[in-house]
């Protein structure tokens, strides 16, 4: 059992949840990694870019406030759906590398 990754309703979020929570002893929580991994995230964002978008992030990782200047930047740039996509698939990533590392099976 797994949260489906876009749920058709909310119903079938909740189904998923209370099924979780019915079974909770067959789950192992995955430690929030992403706290220490932001900044990583950001920065491969940034690099993943071209040119003066490329440079207008990165320098706003180097000022004080990085994350509200690189969001900030995100949106001035028009990147928020591509940065909402690199998310989702660092994201999912850390998870998985984790759980290869802790030999849990991963299902997507």
């Amino acid at each position: 059992m797994y949260l489906p990754a876009n749920p058709d309703s909310e119903a079938e979020l909740l189904d998923s949840i209370f099924s979780i929570e019915e079974d909770w002893q067959r789950y192992v929580p995955v430690p929030n990694v992403l706290e220490e991994q932001e900044h990583d995230m950001m920065e491969a964002f940034a690099r993943e870019q071209e040119g003066d978008i490329q440079r207008r992030l990165l320098d706003a990782l180097q000022s004080a406030g990085a994350i509200a200047h690189f969001q900030s930047q995100v949106k001035r740039l028009l990147l928020r759906d591509a940065w909402e996509k690199h998310c989702r698939d660092y994201r999912e990533n850390l998870v998985r590398l984790w759980c290869e590392e802790n030999h849990i099976p991963y299902d997507t």
